[in-house]
């Protein structure tokens, strides 16, 4: 089946006068399906101008804090479906290593829904996690909302965490979370997956880790942006 559906996928390409390609990673995946790199053009996505546009909103408060916001917590955020592929249990595994390491509180949201049964089973391996490293309060699931709120989420939020993996055949092509989370002037952690790297200015605007990275790499870098004000300003 994998066979003839490559065969197919070429002939498509090869019939094409060329292609938009979101990212360069798309583009080279393009041109080992018989799509030549002259017929190729890169044009990335844009974030919508009221991500530009939208003041702050300081009325807004996340769902799901018991209270104010304490003195000194740090805030990730995860843009995404709950599924494999945007990898949330990965940056729980972080949150372990943080909690008793680095003397912040730090606090994981994860804006999205659980939106097909075949993600069923991923939710419940992250609230079975939750469950047994005594993270109830501090990691919070945010059903899919509007996009002035979910720009009021990134502004609430102190790092933008997009770790997506392969996952099958589904892999991140782009990457639009990251480029709205650096539009909004918060600093961003992505995998080296798909075009996620062409998000970020390494060491300028994020960082870029493998998503299958020792935890503790994981952590130490997330470490360096809960500890340091300075470095996420």
């Amino acid at each position: 089946i994998g066979r003839i559906r490559r065969q197919f996928v070429g002939q498509y390409f090869a019939r094409s006068f060329g292609a938009i390609c979101i990212s360069r990673f798309v583009a080279r995946e393009l041109q080992q399906s018989a799509l030549p790199a002259q017929r190729q053009v890169v044009v990335y996505p844009a974030v919508r101008p009221l991500v530009l546009t939208r003041p702050p909103n300081p009325s807004f408060s996340l769902p799901g804090t018991a209270g104010p916001r304490t003195s000194g917590t740090v805030r990730l955020l995860t843009i995404g479906r709950i599924s494999e592929r945007k990898n949330q249990l990965q940056v729980l595994r972080a949150l372990v290593h943080l909690k008793d390491r680095v003397g912040v509180r730090c606090e994981y949201y994860m804006l999205g829904n659980v939106d097909a049964d075949v993600h069923t089973a991923y939710w419940r391996a992250i609230q079975a996690f939750i469950a047994a490293h005594g993270l109830g309060d501090q990691v919070f699931l945010l059903p899919g909302s509007s996009d002035e709120e979910k720009i009021d989420c990134i502004d609430a939020c102190d790092v933008v965490v997009a770790l997506s993996r392969t996952a099958g055949v589904s892999t991140e092509g782009f990457g639009i979370s990251a480029i709205e989370g650096s539009a909004r002037g918060k600093p961003v952690v992505v995998s080296t997956e798909g075009g996620l790297p062409e998000t970020i200015i390494a060491g300028k605007t994020g960082f870029c880790l493998s998503p299958e990275a020792d935890t503790g790499e994981l952590a130490e870098t997330l470490g360096l942006l809960v500890t340091s004000p300075d470095m996420r300003r």
